[in-house]
């Protein structure tokens, strides 16, 4: 049975349409499983590790956290940003928007869980913490992505 999108060789195309963008091998979408994993095995915690005594230094760790987090999910998304025509700028902010929404909303099950651990609770200024590193990181992360591509582009 032939697959729509054949992996191994380019199938001829038919006239106006167009190649579907591969994705990036998995190994680069583990690390958004391997950060989530690890901020829920934090958040399980009565008592974390010793963190700077500034003030708001849990704010800055949770923007950071979810920063990288964002970041991590564009991987997932990528393939979209290429298929939207240069001047899409909407289609390629709806796909920034998707990752930092997808990074708000596990901030928003991360503070839930933390309300039913002893010691810990559930604050809604981490979450806004949460969501503005989610919105840096996905922008960072679109650029980040963009720029590599582009480079591998020119070169190949």
């Amino acid at each position: 049975m032939k697959t729509p999108y054949p992996n191994s060789k380019k199938a001829p195309q038919a006239s106006g349409q167009t190649e579907r963008p591969k994705a990036f091998p998995w190994p680069f979408r583990l690390p958004v499983l391997l950060l989530m994993a690890l901020s829920f095995f934090l958040s399980s915690r009565s008592r974390l590790p010793a963190m700077p005594s500034f003030s708001f230094a849990d704010k800055v760790a949770h923007f950071c956290l979810f920063a990288v987090l964002a970041a991590c999910w564009t991987p997932w998304f990528f393939p979209g940003f290429r298929r939207a025509p240069g001047k899409n700028v909407k289609a390629r902010l709806r796909i920034m928007l998707a990752c930092a929404a997808l990074a708000s909303l596990y901030g928003i099950v991360d503070e839930v869980h933390q309300y039913f651990v002893p010691g810990r609770s559930c604050d809604i200024f981490d979450w806004i913490a949460d969501s503005l590193g989610a919105v840096l990181g996905s922008a960072a992360g679109y650029y980040v992505l963009n720029f590599f591509a582009a480079d591998k582009k020119s070169a190949g």
